[in-house]
């Protein structure tokens, strides 16, 4: 897996590349520290999944989120926060976050169990949403065909 960790903390992106190496050694892991550094690499570069700190230098809470959103919408992003806020978990999740982790409660399982799931929920919806534009473009061919315009 490539992964990205934007996280402003250094002792906790070292705990969880340590965590992801020593799952699988071949997981590719990169880090950085504010929403900023991660807007232009993520133009640059695609990841499997990116967790994602909503209290960096540069952005703080769902405005990390959206930053993210702006240059990377279909990469699944796991939310890491030492908050358990529920209107900020809502929040996330309404703007696209596939999964949500309290620094505190995380466990390396679970860990990885999240970050799977969250590659797995993003490709069901973008599988999703690609369905339906299909169907729209279908449906908006028959109507010109029915109106005469092909």
């Amino acid at each position: 897996m490539k992964i990205l960790i934007v996280e402003d903390s250094s002792v906790s992106r070292e705990i969880l590349s340590k965590t992801l190496k020593e799952n699988n050694p071949d997981n590719s892991i990169e880090t950085l520290a504010s929403s900023g550094e991660a807007a232009r690499r993520l133009q640059d570069e695609k990841f499997d999944v990116i967790l994602l700190d909503l209290g960096l230098p540069d952005t703080q809470g769902i405005a990390t989120v959206r930053a993210i959103r702006k240059v990377s919408p279909n990469t699944p992003v796991v939310v890491l926060t030492t908050s358990d806020d529920q209107n900020t978990i809502l929040e996330a999740i309404r703007n696209d976050v596939q999964e949500y982790l309290i620094k505190d409660e995380t466990t390396a399982s679970l860990l990885l169990r999240t970050i799977c799931s969250a590659i797995e929920r993003k490709k069901v919806e973008v599988e999703k949403e690609r369905e339906i534009q299909n169907l729209k473009m279908h449906n908006q061919v028959l109507l010109n065909r029915n109106l005469g315009l092909f």
